[in-house]
């Protein structure tokens, strides 16, 4: 792991970020950068507030777990070896990269219609606050020959109202998966459920 220094930070904070270069399907080679800086009192001194830095902290999380989940489906070669919480994380941590890095329309030009109709399907019941945002992008791209082109129809800014709803929706998601991960240490070897 390399030590990159952030030009604007004074030398000796330092945060871990990871990114992962090229999202890819299954099979692919891994494009998976991870780079440390460390924050002390930085963030202090921008005047972030809290929902910014629990933004910041859930972005952490997201990152780190969703590459986490890529790594498992890399030694598995498959998808199908996936939880149901580990598959709707893996879906979201995409969209969530594409999205940050040009936008909504960037995801859809860049992933198979599959991945939405996978992401769509998975986060209906788990995320509410992501269900009605989803529903308005549905409306849309669902059956449609090209939805990168119908995703352009969409008249409302979507990258806005994502904007205004990623941090209840990466809390959202943080609690599914650690509720699925409590719920799988109940479970004994033998597939039976603690008493």
């Amino acid at each position: 792991m390399k030590d990159l220094r952030l030009p604007f930070a004074p030398p000796s904070n330092q945060i871990l970020t990871t990114a992962v270069l090229r999202p890819h399907r299954p099979g692919e080679k891994s494009g998976i950068c991870t780079a440390m800086f460390r924050t002390t009192n930085y963030h202090c001194r921008m005047g972030w507030n809290q929902e910014q830095l629990l933004g910041f902290a859930l972005t952490d999380w997201l990152l780190t777990s969703g590459e986490s989940v890529e790594r498992k489906i890399h030694t598995l070669r498959s998808l199908d070896g996936l939880s149901h919480a580990e598959r709707l994380l893996w879906e979201f941590w995409i969209f969530d990269m594409e999205q940050q890095n040009g936008g909504v329309g960037q995801y859809f030009l860049n992933r198979p219609v599959l991945h939405w109709n996978s992401l769509f399907a998975l986060s209906r019941s788990a995320l509410p606050s992501f269900s009605a945002f989803s529903e308005k992008i549905e409306s849309n791209v669902s059956g449609a020959p090209d939805p990168h082109a119908a995703f352009h129809q969409i008249e409302v800014d979507v990258d806005g109202l994502y904007s205004e709803i990623r941090v209840p929706v990466l809390r959202e998601l943080q609690t599914f998966i650690q509720n699925h991960l409590a719920n799988a240490a109940k479970v004994e070897p033998g597939g039976r459920e603690e008493v």
